[in-house]
């Protein structure tokens, strides 16, 4: 499960930074503050577009939703039951990846982190029953 999780982790990473990369991009004249909800709202409606969408063998981006300062990032593992892992090992698993892969693309680091945005991503097992969910923050990708 930790190499399929890790393997799993990297993909999304890269799929989220290639599909947010494009969107944020028009957005990228603003201060360097936390984004408003209807940039944030803007972002997600523009990935939404192309959702739901598998972003590798195993995972399914289901969608993309806004609250205030935080962009969430919904994923169901298709192949996953969430009676056959815990929260913790699934956090432990993919959280490191995924917060090296959205830290040092700069696509996500500098149009998002850095202005102040959390990037939320929620995980749901085949059924869509919720297993877990991490915030990747500035301060995690300073850690």
């Amino acid at each position: 499960m930790n190499r399929i999780a890790i393997l799993l982790a990297w993909l999304v990473a890269i799929a989220i930074g290639a599909v947010v990369s494009e969107v944020v991009r028009a957005f990228l004249t603003r201060e360097p503050e936390v984004l408003s909800v209807e940039v944030l709202l803007s972002v997600a409606s523009e990935i939404n577009k192309n959702t739901p969408m598998m972003v590798d063998a195993e995972t399914e981006m289901i969608d993309v939703a806004v609250e205030e300062g935080t962009i969430i990032y919904n994923y169901r593992l298709i192949n996953v039951a969430a009676t056959s892992t815990t929260r913790s090992d699934l956090t432990t698993a993919l959280l490191p990846t995924v917060a090296k892969g959205v830290c040092t693309n700069p696509k996500t680091r500098g149009p998002l982190l850095n202005r102040g945005v959390v990037m939320r991503y929620v995980y749901y097992d085949r059924n869509r029953q919720f297993i877990t969910s991490f915030d990747i923050t500035r301060a995690r990708c300073s850690e």
